[in-house]
This record gives C-alpha cells, structure tokens and sequence, in this order.
C-alpha cells in the first residue's frame, strides 16, 4: 500500500540542508509510486502513494501536522474523514483511535514527532536513533538506502528465529532499528527516545437481553468498515467456523452496497491427495457455503506445481530482510492470484481463535475464584473419579486456590518440538537457546477469561504474524484485514458475562448462536476443524527437493560460521517429505523454512546479493 518516511533530528543537533537533500533523493529512487514531501522543524516527512488507495492521510492545520498510512475507522463513525477533527481526536484521547495504521503526529506546541502504532501491530512502524536523528518507516527496506545507517544484523534474532522463539515485538532482525510497540508511540525526549503506551483493553459490564443481535451487528460493522473504500473485496476461506462466519457477512454487506466479492480457498493439488499429508483438504465445508453466497466467484488456490524456495528468498526482498515464522510465506499465492483477480482488500477470519471465539482459557480459573462452583461442575467434571477428587481439594481447600492461581506449567509437547530442529550444538550452548525456549514455554494459566484474551491477542508472535502479512500482501497491492481483531467487537465481547459467551456443552458458543440461519450447520456446529489452513505446505517442500539439498550441501561446503547441523538438515527435509501424520514425531515445516531462510540469507551475503552483516 503506502509508505510513509522521515527523519528528525535530536534538539540541539545542527539541522545540515546536505543531509536533507541527501535524503530526499535517496527515498525519491526508492519506490514508483508517487512522492510527497513536507519539512518539519528538524527534518522532513513524506509519503509514496499506495497502488490502491490513492489518498494521502496527509494533514496540516495551525496545530499539528498528521500523517499516516492504513485505515482509521473513526473517519466513518464521528469525524467524516476530517484530517482537523483526527489531530483533535490524537491530542484529546489518541486511545479512542480505531483502525489498521501507523501515523506521524507532530504538535505544533513541541515540534516533537509521535510515532504511533495501532491497537494490535496489523501495520508496523519502524524508527532508528542514530546520528542524532529518529528516522522511521513503516518500510524497513527503506533503512537500506542509508549505509551510513548501522543495519548489523542482530544474531540473538537469528537464534531465536531458528528455535522457533517469539522474539519481544518492539526488535526487529538488526540490532539498532526497533518497532514501535502495539498500542503505543515514540518520540525523541531531551535523552534520547521515550516510549509511551496510548491505549489498554477496557472492560465495562453490560447485561444486554438483546447482546446476540448487538454482537452481530458489531460483527457486520467490523465488516463494513473494512470493505467501504473498496469496490472489490475478497475473502480467504477455509471452511471453519471463524473464516466463515467473515465471508458470509462480507458477501451479504457487498451485494447490499454492489460491489463484487471473491473467495479463495487452499486446496491440494489434485494429484497430492491421498498421497501427501494432510491427504485433504476443507473443500467439503468450504463449498457448502460457496453454494449459498450469491454474486461471488470463487477461486481455489494450489501449489501450482510450485516450490518454496524461491519464495523465502522473495520474501527477504519484500520484508526488507529476514522474518520469524512462515504463514506469510506459504501464502504468497494466495496474494498473488488475488491481485490478478484484481482483489482490493483481502479479509481473513485469523484472531477469532484469540479472541472472540478462542478457547475460553482462564474460564476455569475465574469460575473458582467467583465459587462458582455449579458451573464448575457443569463445565469440567466428568466421568473421572480424578476430576471429582480435584475439585473437592479446590473447593474445600482455600490453599489449593491460591497454589492453582500461582502455578506455572511447562507442556512436554513443546520439548518434542525442540528436538526436531537442526540448530548446532554448539550454538544452542552458547546462546543458551534451550533454556530460553522452555522459558518461553512455560506458561502461568490466566486468572480469567478477560486475561485469557489480553494474553493472546498481547503476544508478540500474534504482531508478527500480522505485520509481515501486511507486507507481503501490500506488494502485490492487496490490504489484508481482520475483522475479528476489530477493538470495538472485542471490548464488547469483553464486556459480557462469561455465561454470555460460553456454554458447558458447546465451545464458540456465541459465535455459533448468531451464525444460525447465515452458515450450514454443516459449518456452524463443527468441532472437528483439524484441517490445514495451507494443506500443501509439505507438498511445496518436495516440490523444491533437489534445490533445498543443494543449498544444504553448498552452505556445509561454503560457510565458515555454523548455525545449523547440515545433515541434521538432510534428515529433516526427508523427514517432512514422508511424513505420514499425526502419529509421527512432529516435523514442524515452518521452522525448517526459517532454518532455510538463513542459509539463504548466508549465502546472498556471501555472494554480495544482499547484505545484513549475517555470519557467514
């Protein structure tokens, strides 16, 4: 989509006109769409158009100046997309803010920037303090263009990527360029950056008798607010209850407002199925929907004879170096179809499982704390004389209470996990990457459903995920949203009593409840989603059999410095091309893609095709 940019420098530090002009011309080659620049005091902004929308979000009146990239709902509640009214709305009550976006504030009281990341990091936000300058983008390939720049490549990062560790959301892969945090801004104090959060979950108590038809009017306007800039809307389509729940809504406000809508679905390849694991895909549960949606051309996604190779290397171009995990990855595409389609805005049912129709973690917690103690029993006692035995200790004995709430619990699953990967020894041992990854693994249970929500929707890896989709959509010109990562719809759900939104014999109960008349029970009533969203992820893999061992076998030759255990690696890639399920020891293709990535990104240094300052 957009770009935006700039520089400012500290107070006290000389403004220099050369370093401007370098810098104006340095951006200007960077991007073909088109520039737009502003001074300010201390340096300059400025914004590429995006291939879609066409607008700035660029604003300037006696008090602030504003700029800013993505989608700021409140323009369609109260403010009527006034950029006068938005600069009130920043310096009155920024946490009132709503949308997918990274913007620029800068009041005229101060002349300070304000970097400002939305609730939950859908759109990143980059800056780097070097020089005596805060430079930022929302493009980390911009940071390139600057060799004066230090961009070392942080090795902690790559250690953490390969043990599938979830790195804190506000680093980046270089040492010196951070991300401003979800829900939070930066700017430059009199010592250096400061760093502030604008916005919390809220929790208000509403006893609606009417909350079902709130709930899904709420869900219809996340919808809206996502699809009213577009004339084409697409939806990723999967066949389960949350991804479903988003098209049928999308289809029924797009041909209320006539506009066209497109769904696209994974499926494996014809000749995989029955052959390469998961064997299947959710074509059933998908086309039993697609059969009620009207005006809507559907469109299946394969692997199209593709391997995955050439679209980690792309993926590193596109990002502006490496990242962590591979969703985005596998979906490139779904992207790139999309785009031929012509697809405007992209709409996806990802979050519902850490939010609004998760799994209810901290239920159990909060129903002892409240002595809740029927509801208890409806919901967690079963036939098991070792259940009734737990609950009479919890109930009876206050202590247990207290030693339940303050527990912390490792799952044995995740060791398993760990001896799948091929990191080195020797580089385990010295960056302590075991002890770091049961660390992260070890988890205390949430006091409540409310902390359950805080906790999944706080996490870094949920960013993550978010933000490289954003980039990896936005390439091929595509917005990605989620309209059940929507605040309001959250705060709303929040606010209703646990009973509200569960029930002792069905989980996503609310979700269900509202869906009924719009979904085929077929969907709405499932509990067996256990399909892959991507089901052929390992067929991509064999795909690139040849390729993927040549460049195992060239780095083992070629690299002084070692992160991985080539043969290790061999082994593994084998192991993915036969894996046969579940019964099997666990394979984990995503973190074989992001040991991949780092053999890549050793050998484009080596080569001089890329540089990030990697060990090789």
């Amino acid at each position: 989509m957009g770009i935006i940019f700039g520089y400012q420098k500290a107070v006290g530090f000389e403004h220099q006109d050369e370093f401007r002009d370098n810098f104006i011309q340095r951006v200007s080659s960077f991007h073909a769409g088109e520039i737009s620049t502003h001074e300010i005091s201390g340096g300059i902004i400025g914004y590429f158009s995006g291939t879609r929308r066409k607008n700035s979000n660029f604003y300037k009146d006696n008090s602030a100046i504003l700029l800013y990239e993505g989608r700021i709902d409140n323009s369609m509640d109260v403010l009527a997309n006034s950029g006068k009214n938005l600069i009130k709305l920043i310096e009155a009550s920024p946490e009132s803010l709503r949308g997918d976006f990274s913007l620029v504030y800068i009041p005229k009281r101060d002349n300070k920037i304000r970097l400002f990341r939305d609730q939950l990091g859908v759109i990143p936000l980059y800056y780097s303090y070097q020089q005596k300058r805060l430079f930022f983008s929302n493009s980390l390939e911009l940071f390139r263009l600057f060799p004066e720049l230090s961009l070392d490549l942080d090795q902690e990062w790559v250690a953490d990527s390969l043990a599938m560790i979830s790195t804190e959301v506000s680093r980046t892969p270089y040492c010196h360029i951070h991300k401003v945090k979800p829900g939070s801004y930066v700017k430059i104090g009199d010592e250096g950056i400061i760093e502030r959060r604008y916005w919390d979950f809220i929790e208000e108590s509403y006893q609606e008798n009417n909350f079902m038809e709130v709930f899904l009017e709420k869900l219809r306007l996340s919808v809206d607010r996502r699809i009213k800039d577009y004339n084409t809307t697409g939806n990723e389509l999967s066949g389960g209850l949350d991804s479903s729940a988003v098209t049928v809504l999308t289809n029924e406000r797009s041909n209320a407002s006539g506009k066209s809508s497109f769904t696209f679905s994974h499926r494996l390849d014809e000749n995989a199925l029955g052959i390469v694991f998961p064997y299947g895909d959710e074509r059933d549960f998908a086309d039993s929907l697609i059969s009620r949606l009207s005006n809507n051309s559907h469109v299946n996604i394969t692997s199209g004879g593709s391997g995955i190779l050439q679209s980690i290397k792309d993926n590193i171009l596109i990002q502006g170096g490496p990242t962590q995990a591979g969703f985005h990855i596998l979906s490139d595409r779904l992207y790139k179809i999309a785009s031929q389609h012509g697809i405007e805005v992209l709409l996806s049912g990802f979050g519902g499982d850490e939010g609004i129709t998760g799994n209810c973690s901290g239920l159990k917690e909060e129903l002892i704390a409240q002595r809740k103690w029927n509801a208890y029993k409806d919901y967690y006692l079963g036939n098991s004389y070792k259940d009734y035995i737990k609950f009479y200790i919890t109930r009876f004995l206050p202590l247990s209470r207290e030693i339940l709430a303050t527990k912390k619990i490792y799952n044995h699953k995740y060791k398993e996990k760990f001896s799948v990967l091929a990191t080195d020894n020797s580089f385990i041992q010295s960056m302590q990457l075991d002890k770091k990854y049961r660390s992260q693994k070890t988890i205390q249970k949430p006091a409540s459903l409310n902390e359950g929500i805080r906790k999944n929707l706080m996490r870094s890896s949920l960013s993550k995920r978010l933000e490289y989709s954003y980039h990896a959509a936005a390439h091929f010109g595509i917005e990605y949203s989620y309209p059940l990562l929507d605040i309001d719809l959250i705060h709303y759900y929040m606010s209703l009593p646990w009973n509200y939104r569960t029930n002792p014999n069905s989980d996503r109960y609310l979700m269900r409840e509202v869906m009924k008349g719009l979904l085929p029970d077929k969907i709405r009533t499932r509990n067996d989603k256990t399909g892959s969203t991507i089901p052929y992820t390992l067929l991509r893999i064999s795909n690139d059999h040849s390729a993927l061992k040549d460049l195992i076998l060239r780095s083992k030759e070629k690299n002084k410095f070692h992160f991985l255990d080539y043969s290790r690696m061999l082994d593994w890639q084998i192991e993915i091309e036969n894996y046969k399920g579940p019964t099997c020891s666990p394979v984990n293709p995503v973190a074989f893609i992001n040991s991949i990535q780092i053999l890549l990104l050793q050998e484009m240094e080596r080569e001089g095709e890329y540089r990030t300052g990697i060990w090789v």
